[in-house]
Parts: structure tokens; C-alpha cells; sequence
């Protein structure tokens, strides 16, 4: 493991970008500190690095450490703002459902919304969390693609019906979002559930348009413009509702096991005291 894989590591439970980085210059110093020591020593300086890493200890067990310390606290973050941002967004999904065109401004505004909910206090940071999330999530938006490619070519020959394509434009992407959320302890921060299906929607949006616009080149432009809207209603609508309604019943179920996990331990006690 490399020093920058180790302050990575360390301190991947901070969700602060400026806190993570003062940590990582504080274990840094530490790091240089005990190379120059060892080298001092006598130790070739590859050794020296190697065992210095490890005097630090674990990095997992380090960010760990931290997590209490640098948790967010929900009440920090003014929930009612992004409440009030995502008004815009609902609008041009109701507007989408009956012009096609509006799709365009509901990918805009909910990539905006999706900045606003990264971490980070400059867009620069912001926007580097979200290129960070798509490269977290390669399943999810390849499932978001192939969603939208069966909804556009469902939609262009009349077989939306299929359960072919049913199940890629529904079932692959619900799939892909929950083991998302299942593996959200591994992610190096907790995802907002709005972030996983800002990805999914705008990946099937984008394939969507592009391959029905391949399909109906031929085809009068009008004609296209209108027989396109079961594509965008889908991503602009169905699928952001049952995938946020999803996360709902992922948190509830979540939470109703830890609950049950914590009175079955409190029972236990009682029988072994």
C-alpha cells in the first residue's frame, strides 16, 4: 500500500473535504517523521516508508476512529433549501409528460439539485463528488443505459409490453439501485439515495433520446417528437418515484432490523446476567 492509498483509506469515513485534508497532512507529518527516524536508524528508506506505515496502524481501523468525530449532523444541512430547489425539478417532470422537450430541463436541474446535495462547500469540490460518484457506481448508470435503449426501441416498434423490456427498463435499474444501497458501507461516504438515481435517470434519458433519435431519422420530426414521450416520462417520472419509494422501504426495513437486532441483545444480556 502506497502512502496515498493509506491517507486515502484513513480518512475515507470524514465527509468534510477540508477536515479529510488537514488529516491526512497531520498523519502525513507523522509518516515523514518516523521515515526520518528509521532512516536515521540505519534503514533504507523503501523499508523505512514500509515500516512506517504500518507503526500508523490500520487504516480502516483509523477511519473508524474518526467516524464519530466527523459525523455529519443531519440538522447542519438546510434540508427545507433543497426541499424548495426540488420544486423546480417536480415541475419539469409534470411538464415533461406532456413536451418531450422539457426532459432537457429536468436533467439540468437535477444535476444542479445533485450538486447542491454533494459534500464539499465550493461547486469545484461539489462537482468532483459527483464525477467520484459516477465512477463508484459503473453498474448503475450501464443499467440506466440499457433501460433507456429498451425503452426507446420498446417505444419506436410497439413493444413496450414485452417482458423483455420490462425488465430492462424497470427491473435492471431497481436491482442495480438497492444492491447499491446495500453496499453503501463500502462506499468510501454514504450516498444520498437522490444521488444513485439522479445517475440511473440520466443515464436512460440520455440513451433513450439517442437511440430514438437513430431509429426515426426517416421519420417526420413532429411525428418523432410526440411518440417519444412514453421514453422521457419514464425517466423523468417512473423511474425517480419507485427508486426514491424503494429507498424508503430500504431505510424502513433497515431500521426496523436494527431495532429488533438491539432488543434481541438487550434480552440476551438479561438471560446471561
Amino acid at each position: 500500500m502506497t502512502p496515498y492509498d493509506f491517507l486515502e483509506a484513513a480518512t475515507a469515513s470524514i465527509a468534510s473535504n477540508s477536515k479529510a485534508s488537514e488529516v491526512r497532512r497531520e498523519l502525513y507529518a507523522h509518516f515523514l517523521m518516523k521515515v526520518e527516524e528509521l532512516v536515521a536508524e540505519g534503514m533504507d528508506s523503501q523499508q523505512a516508508e514500509a515500516r512506517a506505515l504500518e507503526s500508523l496502524g490500520d487504516p480502516r481501523e483509523i477511519a473508524d476512529g474518526y467516524r464519530p468525530a466527523f459525523a455529519v449532523n443531519p440538522q447542519s444541512h438546510p434540508s427545507r433549501w433543497y426541499l424548495l430547489a426540488a420544486l423546480p425539478l417536480i415541475m419539469a417532470a409534470v411538464a415533461t409528460v406532456n413536451r418531450s422537450s422539457y426532459a432537457i430541463v429536468w436533467g439540468v436541474l437535477s444535476t444542479a439539485l445533485a450538486g447542491m446535495l454533494a459534500p464539499g462547500k465550493a461547486w469545484q469540490q461539489r462537482a468532483t463528488g459527483l464525477f467520484h460518484l459516477l465512477r463508484e457506481v459503473p453498474l448503475l448508470w450501464v443499467f440506466g443505459l440499457l433501460g433507456g435503449t429498451a425503452a426507446a426501441i420498446g417505444t419506436a416498434t410497439g413493444a413496450g409490453e414485452n417482458g423483455v423490456v420490462f425488465l430492462l427498463e424497470f427491473l435492471l435499474p431497481w436491482l442495480g439501485f438497492l444492491f447499491y444501497r446495500w453496499r453503501e458501507r463500502e462506499f468510501a461516504q454514504k450516498r444520498n439515495a437522490f444521488h444513485l438515481t439522479w445517475v440511473v435517470s440520466t443515464a436512460f434519458l440520455v440513451a433513450g433520446g439517442m437511440v430514438y433519435a437513430l431509429v426515426h431519422l426517416n421519420v417526420n420530426p413532429a411525428m418523432a417528437y410526440v411518440s417519444a414521450g412514453p421514453v422521457t416520462t419514464i425517466g423523468v417520472l417512473f423511474l425517480p418515484v419507485s427508486m426514491l419509494a424503494l429507498s424508503y422501504v430500504w431505510n424502513w426495513a433497515q431500521s426496523t432490523g436494527l431495532r429488533r437486532f438491539s432488543l434481541a441483545v438487550r434480552r440476551q444480556s438479561k438471560v446471561d446476567s
